[in-house]
């Protein structure tokens, strides 16, 4: 969830080998890997601040902290897309390529 909605929701081990939100992305790099994060490494922060929800909303809420934010962004809030993988996410609904996969994940 960020700002009051659902953006992304999948089978556990689908979301974690293969997270489509560019907010569950930044979460997941901020997540400590046994094994593979140094003592003192730093670990992965979105950049920004969370929007004011006071007000009406236009938008996707994520967009100014986004690096993958398009102008579509600011328009109608996305719809949940696919059926498995559920995302709410214009860059996700353009068949955008997974960022990168967790070890250690049974399968």
């Amino acid at each position: 969830m960020y700002a009051g909605q659902i953006v992304e929701t999948a089978p556990a081990i689908e979301l974690f080998e293969n997270p489509q939100h560019p907010y569950t992305r930044g979460l997941l790099t901020s997540i400590p890997i046994p094994g593979r994060t140094q003592p003192g490494q730093p670990l992965g922060s979105i950049p920004g601040l969370v929007p004011s929800l006071v007000g009406e909303q236009h938008g996707c809420a994520f967009r100014n902290r986004c690096p993958q934010a398009i102008p579509a962004c600011a328009g109608d809030v996305p719809p949940i897309n696919s059926h498995n993988h559920m995302t709410r996410c214009l860059f996700a609904a353009a068949g955008a390529e997974p960022v990168f996969h967790r070890e250690g994940v049974p399968s």
